[in-house]
C-alpha cells in the first residue's frame, strides 16, 4: 500500500461463524469463542487455543478447550485471530463552514460517521473538543451501530487563544465556569489547550497559564475526569505535565525532541495521542505545490514521527490518535506507526490497552480480560505478523452486541 493511502474494509457477511445476524440491531447475549488465537492487547504474543466466553456485555472468562459455557452460542474461531476493539483517542465529529469557522456536525452526519469508525474495527472513539449538540445526543446511538463515544465538549483556552472558535476562553480560575461546563457539555474527560504557536509561519496567540492549568487540572480531578492538553513544542508539553494533566493529545511535533524529554515522559508515564495523520495529510497528493503552514507541516512530518517512535522505543506510553474524523485515518494511523518502525504488536497495544489507559478506562476495556467490556475483534490473519491483518474482519463486536456489518455499511458514508 503507497502512502496516505487507506485500506477499503470488504463487508462480508459474519457467515458459517455459528451466529445467525438479522437485520434488526443485536442484542448482547451469551457467545463462546472456541479455539481462537489469543491477542488480549498488553503486548504479549498470541495465545493460541482459547475459549472466549462472552456474558451479556462482558467477557466472562477465559480458558482451554474445556471452559464451561453452558447454552452459549457457538463462534467458530480456528484459524482466527481474536483482539480487543481498537481505539482512536482523538477525533473530532465537526466541520468548517465556507469561512473557516468550525462547527458541530449534525447528528445524522455523525451517525454515518461513527458506523464508519465501527466498520473499520474501531469500538470506541473520542471527541477531543466540540460545540455542544451532535456530540451529546450521539453518545447514545445503539451500540451495534456505533463505536462508544467519549466527549470532551468544548475545551479551555486562553482568550483569544488556539482553538478559541471551539473552546471557552479563560484568563482565570472560576469555579462557575468550569461547574457550567460540566452541566451543559456533560464531559468525559477534560482538554485543556497550553500552545502559543509562532512556528511555520503561524502567528503567537495566547496560552494558558501554568497556574490556571493546574486550578482547571485540579477541579476536574476532582470531579473524577481526566485532562489532556494539545500541545506542539516541548515548553509547552512539559509545562502541561507540571501542571498535572493526565496525558498530552499530541506528540511533539514542531521541533525535534530532546533526550531529556524522552526519559521524562517514560519516567513519568505520561500517555499521549500519536496523530500523525493529520500530519501526514499534508504530505499529500503533491507536498511540492504546498506553499505556508502546510508545506511547513509536510517537511517536518519525519521529525514527529521519528519523535513518537523513540518515546515507544523507550518505554513510553503511545495511545492512538489521529486528530481527524474517519475510521479510513484511523487505520491509516497503525500504518504509520509501522511504518515509524514499530513493531504490529506494539502497534496493537497503541491502539487498544495504551488508547485505553489515555482516556482513563483501563478497568473498563481496552484488553481482552475477564469482566471487562466485550469489545472484540475477530481476524482471519494474524495481525502480530502484519498490520495489514486488520483489513480482514471477520467479526465486531461491541459491548457483546455482534455487529451486522451489512448494515453499518447502509448507515455509513463508507468504506
Amino acid at each position: 500500500m503507497k502512502p496516505g493511502q487507506v485500506m477499503r474494509v470488504s463487508f462480508i457477511a459474519a457467515a458459517a461463524v455459528g451466529v445467525s445476524l438479522a437485520t434488526s440491531p443485536a442484542v448482547a447475549e451469551r457467545y463462546a469463542i472456541r479455539d481462537v488465537s489469543v491477542i488480549d492487547g498488553t503486548g504479549r504474543p498470541a495465545v493460541p487455543h482459547r475459549t472466549v466466553l462472552i456474558d451479556g456485555a462482558r467477557i466472562a472468562a477465559i480458558g482451554n478447550a474445556k471452559l464451561p459455557v453452558g447454552r452459549a452460542k457457538i463462534i467458530d474461531g480456528r484459524g482466527k485471530f481474536l483482539t480487543p476493539g481498537l481505539i482512536d483517542t482523538h477525533i473530532h465529529l465537526r466541520e468548517a463552514g465556507p469561512d473557516g469557522i468550525k462547527h458541530s456536525m449534525d447528528l445524522p452526519t455523525a451517525r454515518a460517521t461513527l458506523a464508519g469508525f465501527l466498520a473499520y474495527g474501531f469500538t470506541t472513539v473520542a471527541d477531543l473538543g466540540n460545540l455542544p449538540g451532535a456530540v451529546q445526543k450521539a453518545r447514545d446511538i445503539d451500540p451495534a451501530q456505533s463505536p462508544r463515544l467519549l466527549i470532551a465538549g468544548r475545551l479551555f483556552t486562553a482568550p483569544g487563544g488556539r482553538n478559541k472558535d471551539i473552546g471557552i476562553g479563560v484568563g482565570a480560575l472560576d469555579t462557575r465556569t468550569l461547574a457550567k461546563h460540566r452541566r451543559e457539555d456533560k464531559p468525559d474527560l477534560i482538554k485543556i489547550v497550553e500552545d502559543e504557536g509562532g512556528f511555520g509561519g503561524q502567528s503567537s496567540v495566547p496560552a494558558l497559564s501554568p497556574a490556571l492549568m493546574r486550578g482547571i487540572v485540579k477541579d476536574a480531578h476532582r470531579h473524577g475526569l481526566v485532562v489532556v492538553a494539545h500541545i506542539a513544542r516541548e515548553a509547552d508539553a512539559r509545562k502541561a505535565i507540571d501542571a498535572g494533566v493526565d496525558g498530552l493529545a499530541h506528540p511533539e511535533w514542531a521541533e525535534r525532541e530532546s533526550d531529556a524529554f524522552v526519559r521524562l515522559m517514560v519516567a513519568r508515564r505520561i500517555p499521549f495521542a500519536t496523530t500523525l495523520a493529520i500530519a501526514d495529510r499534508a504530505r499529500l497528493p503533491r507536498p511540492e505545490t504546498l506553499s505556508g503552514f502546510a508545506a511547513w507541516r509536510a517537511a517536518i512530518y519525519p521529525v514527529e514521527a521519528e519523535n513518537v517512535a523513540r518515546i515507544v522505543r523507550a518505554g513510553g506510553v503511545a495511545a492512538l490518535g489521529t486528530d481527524m474524523v474517519s475510521g479510513a485515518a484511523s487505520y491509516h494511523e497503525m500504518e504509520l506507526l509501522t511504518a515509524a518502525g514499530l513493531p504490529p504488536l506494539k502497534v496493537i497495544s497503541i491502539a487498544t490497552a495504551n488508547a485505553a489507559a489515555f482516556l482513563g478506562r483501563s478497568r473498563d476495556f481496552g484488553t481482552i480480560t475477564p469482566g471487562k467490556r466485550a469489545d472484540i475483534l475477530l481476524l482471519d490473519r494474524d495481525p502480530a505478523a502484519d498490520i495489514g491483518a486488520f483489513k480482514s474482519i471477520h467479526m465486531i463486536i461491541r459491548d457483546g452486541n455482534v455487529v451486522d456489518r451489512q448494515r453499518l455499511q447502509a448507515l455509513s458514508d463508507g468504506p
